[in-house]
């Protein structure tokens, strides 16, 4: 009967009109990338639906413009399906309900591991085996935070190049022999990274996805989440999840999660930033890492901190003062630009660029980096073109007063 009931309901439900398939499709395509979108991506979207199907919509006699759009996006308002971010009242960005539910979810399950642990070392412990390595001070005060912490989730942020991975074989010396590490990443290759290393890695896909078929006990587990800006809403929500279910619902003891990333490096090709929320929501303790260590050379290594700190200027200076011969191997090649080696005739090369964009905290800085660059050359050009200008009115001046 009460299938009876449903089926009754759904066969007498209005069809949706021509702007609502428009809206919603608009917002399904937007939502599946960005926990936040722009009120002029949601329009647009919307209208190249609507033109895919003009002629559906045409024989219905229905039409999709800018006002419909608007006037369905303040229904929809009106019911809490989307929200006006609160930052942006001005009605130019929208979220779902789905989102902030999904963020609400991650903050609170975080939330709830301060203080539920005990911690792996003492602080004397720790800081007597961190004296006797070589580590950078942002790589012991990694290690001295992951071991002294009371906390199940801690977060650390390391520029690239500031030797993370590094740090993390060091940790795994440290810790008790029952604690083992588990470390999970999003792409294959941060996790042959880690593997080199000698640390047991999967993909965070593939170890929800065995969760999920076959759940394992991860009592006793130190689950390290490298590349942690790169993980979607949808995949920390579940890997929360799986945490909580396994301490509340298993009795699983001592499992602990770092998170481990740089907020200025790629984000998921999912929607939502919890790495970036969790860092300015403060409700994890932070570990900072910056000091550079990929670059060896000394004039490319403060050529990067100049950059990661915005010093864009210095950036240039210092860079104009490497000859990249010293760092690059040449070979003769016929069809190199000869002009595009002109305009950077400050021994700026795009190898030296290249070294420096690896461990960069923003791509872009990179831009500014270039953008700078051509357009001092731009200047220049323009400069040396209005010198010889003036030259040539010069010499013509006096060969007139001269044939006077």
């Amino acid at each position: 009967a009460d299938v009876q009931k449903a089926l009754s309901i759904l066969s007498h439900e209005k069809p949706l009109t021509a702007v609502e398939q428009a809206v919603n499709f608009s917002l399904q395509k937007l939502s599946e990338r960005e926990a936040g979108f722009d009120h002029r991506k949601v329009v647009a979207e919307a209208l190249i639906y609507a033109l895919h199907h003009h002629q559906e919509f045409s024989q219905k006699g229905e039409t999709v413009d800018y006002e419909n759009i608007l006037a369905t996006l303040q229904a929809k308002q009106a019911t809490g399906e989307i929200i006006m971010g609160r930052h942006f009242n001005d009605g130019t960005r929208w979220t779902t309900k789905e989102a902030i539910l999904c963020e609400t979810r991650i903050l609170s399950r975080v939330a709830r591991g301060i203080n539920q642990l005990s911690s792996l070392l003492t602080s004397e412990e720790a800081q007597s085996i961190l004296e006797k390595t070589s580590l950078k001070q942002g790589q012991k005060e990694a290690c001295y935070l992951m071991t002294t912490t009371t906390d199940r989730y801690v977060m650390v942020e390391g520029l690239a190049g500031t030797g993370k991975t590094v740090m993390l074989s060091q940790l795994q010396t440290m810790l008790p022999q029952d604690i083992k590490i588990l470390s999970l990443a999003p792409t294959h290759q941060a996790v042959k990274e880690l593997s080199s290393r000698g640390l047991a890695s999967q993909t965070l896909k593939s170890f929800l996805h065995e969760q999920g078929l076959a759940s394992q006990s991860l009592s006793n587990t130190m689950i390290t989440l490298d590349e942690s800006s790169m993980i979607s809403n949808r995949d920390f929500d579940q890997l929360t999840q799986l945490i909580d279910e396994q301490v509340s619902l298993k009795g699983s003891k001592n499992i602990r999660v770092v998170l481990i990333g740089d907020s200025g490096q790629h984000l998921s090709i999912e929607s939502g930033k919890p790495y970036e929320m969790l860092l300015k929501s403060h409700v994890c303790q932070v570990a900072s890492m910056r000091d550079i260590l990929r670059q060896k050379p000394d004039p490319l290594r403060e050529s990067v901190d100049h950059t990661v700190n915005h010093r864009y200027s210095d950036t240039l200076q210092r860079l104009g003062q490497i000859d990249p011969n010293q760092y690059i191997v040449r070979h003769p090649c016929n069809s190199f630009n000869n002009s595009f080696n002109h305009s950077f005739n400050h021994k700026i090369s795009t190898e030296v660029f290249k070294q420096l964009s690896s461990s960069i905290i923003d791509l872009q800085d990179v831009e500014r980096l270039f953008l700078e660059t051509q357009q001092g050359d731009e200047q220049k050009q323009k400069q040396g073109q209005k010198q010889e200008q003036n030259q040539t009115t010069n010499k013509e001046s006096l060969k007139a007063h001269d044939s006077r």
